[in-house]
């Protein structure tokens, strides 16, 4: 496990699988350097991302709702379609990683 631990790390950290703080915590129980550990952080990236990309849709979705979307509607359907394959993507990632740790 030492020896894979910053692609455990790194694996874990790209999908939403374990909340933050647990993870946090139980890596720190476990043998994984610290170098590691804070390498693998960059596996956040990707997920937080798609946070902002959905928080952003929402909000335009929101403003043509009421009425205050001006940015024409190519752009909305790229921001529809691009926050579904963002969904899409995170949760295949989920399905590989967890089919990697269970090997």
């Amino acid at each position: 496990m030492v020896s894979e631990g910053l692609k455990v790390t790194f694996l874990l950290r790209l999908t939403p699988l374990i909340p933050f703080n647990v993870f946090n915590y139980v890596m720190g129980l476990t043998k994984v350097t610290l170098l590691s550990f804070n390498l693998a952080s960059f596996g956040m990236l990707p997920g937080t991302i798609v946070y902002v990309f959905i928080g952003t849709t929402v909000a335009n979705i929101k403003d043509v709702a009421s009425g205050d979307y001006g940015n024409g509607t190519i752009t909305l359907v790229f921001l529809i379609v691009g926050t579904v394959f963002a969904c899409a993507g995170i949760i295949y990632i989920s399905i590989v990683v967890k089919k990697y740790l269970d090997k």
